[in-house]
């Protein structure tokens, strides 16, 4: 099985073990519990898609969610409930999370101010509410492989999705995921993170989910999005994430390569 359809197939197992095994209230309690000594290696992570999409998908969480959480035999619930833009550059924004080496979110905005981070038995990563209103649910944002892929990484539904569109339609389209981010935060060759997706029409930035942890090196996020260059995050010498006018001045500025138009993410 290849790594694409080992993220795929796990995401498949958890929907039908979400569905068909309900949990009872002692089950749940001894897997938070458990859960809260697993090491927390994440330093941040970083939600990016058009800013009309964030929002709709908080609303369609909000509304799934309410319907689901009065059942006492379901644990986890949808987290992109829990997250509203950080910021924005041009159409897209930006959901930024913070942790702390125990895994507090550091956010002052509600409602994640109210939230630690875990991973669960089952490296399922969590949000737990640890003030206000009690709330048993673990909100469920990403799964964490450090055994079935090449190389630790952190992987979303969405990732699934479009992985296993990429296999069906074998469209060789370079689709930017979970696998591309890990790829390119791992090489010590590689200066930044290009999150474009390239295309035969051009490039853009897809929905995407990208981490690091307290141990990796910090690389300047960047990608292009319908002809526009962007820096989302940890921008050189200390810039502002924002819209960059001239990538290759830009990159001669900062004494970085001019990003290729197609990477091949497995060298």
């Amino acid at each position: 099985m290849n790594k694409l359809a080992i993220i795929h197939s796990t995401w498949f197992a958890l929907m039908l073990t979400s569905a068909s095994h309900a949990q009872t209230l002692e089950q749940m309690m001894l897997e938070i519990s458990q859960s809260s000594s697993k090491p927390w290696e994440i330093q941040y992570v970083i939600f990016v898609a058009p800013e009309k999409d964030i929002r709709q998908q908080r609303t369609y969480a909000q509304r799934i969610n309410q319907k689901m959480a009065p059942n006492k035999n379901l644990l986890y619930l949808n987290a992109k409930e829990l997250l509203s833009p950080s910021y924005l550059i041009g159409p897209l924004a930006v959901v930024m999370v913070r942790f702390t080496p125990s895994a507090q979110v550091v956010n002052p905005a509600a409602p994640l101010s109210h939230f630690t981070a875990r991973r669960t038995n089952f490296d399922r990563m969590v949000f737990v509410k640890t003030s206000g209103k009690k709330d048993r649910h673990l909100y469920h944002f990403a799964n964490w492989y450090d055994e079935d892929l090449e190389f630790p990484a952190l992987c979303t539904s969405d990732d699934s999705a479009y992985y296993e569109k990429g296999e069906d339609n074998k469209s060789g389209v370079g689709y930017f995921g979970c696998v591309e981010w890990a790829s390119q935060l791992y090489n010590p060759n590689q200066p930044y993170i290009d999150v474009t997706t390239y295309t035969d029409e051009g490039g853009f930035i897809r929905h995407f989910m990208g981490w690091s942890r307290f141990t990796d090196k910090k690389k300047p996020i960047i990608g292009q999005h319908n002809g526009i260059w962007m820096c989302l995050l940890d921008c050189p010498h200390g810039d502002r994430p924002g819209i960059i006018t001239d990538i290759a001045a830009w990159s001669i500025q900062h004494e970085l390569p001019v990003p290729k138009e197609k990477i091949n993410y497995e060298d």
